[in-house]
């Protein structure tokens, strides 16, 4: 449901789960397919990702590219790379105060799924 909040809207999309996850590996990995993201997203079924690619396009945060035939690759907008820098702001708030984010300053999301 969408709110008048804006900062409340960011939070239901990045509240979903995988959406964090997916965001950055769409920025670490420009032109990924379906299948690298599956892998790279362990646990992630293909109709949640599914589903969550097609909420991130709809949003403007993810181009699909290929098809009909064809390798069906992912990578993020313009908009999507703006959200990754308030996805890098909260990484460094848990860096920062949390002893579990110790992790986070040589490693990607997936890699701690």
């Amino acid at each position: 449901m969408k709110h008048h909040c804006p900062v409340i809207n960011a939070g239901h999309l990045l509240g979903k789960r995988w959406s964090i996850l997916l965001i950055e590996e769409l920025a670490f990995n420009p032109g990924i397919g379906f299948k690298e993201l599956t892998e790279s997203a362990k646990g992630i079924s293909p109709k949640i990702l599914t589903q969550r690619l097609r909420e991130m396009g709809a949003l403007g945060l993810v181009d699909r590219e290929g098809g009909r035939g064809g390798a069906v690759h992912y990578r993020l907008t313009a908009r999507g790379k703006d959200l990754r820098k308030g996805i890098d702001i909260l990484k460094d708030f848990s860096i920062k105060w949390d002893s579990l984010g110790q992790a986070c300053k040589t490693t990607r999301c997936s890699e701690c799924v």
